[in-house]
């Protein structure tokens, strides 16, 4: 018999394998974040060797910036993380 919810489940998994890596999720969000600004980012005055390769480079800084910041706040704000205690509160 199938638990209620359990289709909205998200599996948690406190081994580290191969299929559950964060490293692999942010790889790919920054892969589809510079292809998204390859392709929609306006062109730059730069046009040697190629405008989409600049497209490209401002896309990836684009994304350092975000993830500097995210880093910046996970540094800066540790005692947010949610812990959970036995007694459930």
């Amino acid at each position: 018999m199938q638990r209620p919810g359990s289709a909205l489940h998200i599996h948690y998994s406190p081994v580290r394998t191969r299929h559950n890596r964060p490293s692999r999720g942010l790889l790919a969000g920054a892969v589809i974040f510079i292809l998204y600004a390859a392709v929609y980012f306006p062109d730059t005055s730069l046009n040697r060797p190629h405008p989409v390769f600049w497209r490209v480079v401002q896309g990836a800084s684009c994304f350092y910036l975000l993830f500097v910041i995210f880093m910046l706040f996970i540094v800066l704000f540790p005692h947010y993380h949610r812990t959970s205690t036995p007694d459930g509160k």
